[in-house]
C-alpha cells in the first residue's frame, strides 16, 4: 500500500473515533438522563441504562485508541504541514527561476542612466548606452509581467535586475519603458483612426 493511501486511512479512523467518542457521550447521556422523565417501564429504563453503559465504554475505548496513536496523528499532521511548506517552495522556486531566466543580467545596462526627448510626445528614451534589440526586448519582458499581475517592484528586482542602492535607478528606467510602451500604444492607436 502506498503512503498516501496510509496517511488516508489514519486520517479516516481518527475522524471516526472522535465521532465516535463525542457520538457516544452526547447520546449516552441524553438517553441516561431523559428515559426516566419519558416512561415508568422498567424495562426501558434498564435498557437506557446499559445503552448509556455500552456508550459511556465505546466512548473510553476510541479515547484511549486516540491517545495511544497520538504520536502517529502527530506526525502526521506535521507531514502534511511539511508537505504544504515543500509544495509551497517548489512553486516559489519555480517562479523566482522562470523570471530569473527572463530577465536581463544588469551588467547590459548602464550605471548611469541619460535620457533624451523624443519628438511632439515629450516622452523620455533610455539613452544610446542600451541598444534597439536590448529595449525591445526589455520592453516585452516588462509588458509581459505586467500582462501577469507583477508589482512594479518584483518587476524591478526580477525582470530589470535593480536592487538595493540601484532601485531607483530601476524605477527610472521602468518609468520610461512605460512611457515607450503608452507611446507605442497611442501610435498604433492613431494608425487605426487614420485608417
Amino acid at each position: 500500500m502506498g503512503i498516501d493511501l496510509k496517511q488516508t486511512q489514519l486520517r479516516q479512523q481518527r475522524a471516526i473515533l472522535y465521532s465516535l467518542a463525542i457520538g457516544g457521550t452526547l447520546s449516552g447521556f441524553l438517553v441516561w438522563s431523559v428515559a426516566p422523565f419519558v416512561t415508568q417501564n422498567k424495562a426501558l429504563r434498564f435498557l437506557s441504562l446499559s445503552y448509556s453503559a455500552v456508550a459511556g465504554l465505546m466512548t473510553c475505548y476510541s479515547s484511549s485508541v486516540l491517545i495511544r496513536n497520538q504520536r502517529i496523528y502527530k506526525a502526521l499532521d506535521s507531514s502534511e504541514i511539511d508537505d504544504y511548506l515543500h509544495q509551497l517552495a517548489v512553486t516559489q522556486y519555480s517562479q523566482q527561476c522562470y523570471w530569473d531566466s527572463r530577465a536581463i543580467p544588469t551588467s547590459d545596462f548602464p550605471n548611469q542612466l541619460q535620457t533624451k526627448e523624443l519628438g511632439e510626445h515629450g516622452s523620455q528614451l533610455v539613452s544610446s548606452e542600451l541598444t534597439e534589440l536590448a529595449l525591445t526586448e526589455l520592453t516585452e519582458l516588462v509588458e509581459d509581467a505586467l500582462e501577469d499581475g507583477l508589482s512594479d517592484s518584483k518587476i524591478i528586482k526580477t525582470i530589470l535586475g535593480y536592487r538595493g542602492e540601484r532601485y531607483r535607478e530601476g524605477k527610472a528606467l521602468l518609468q520610461q519603458i512605460k512611457t515607450i510602451m503608452e507611446t507605442e500604444e497611442n501610435d498604433d492607436s492613431n494608425d487605426k483612426q487614420k485608417q
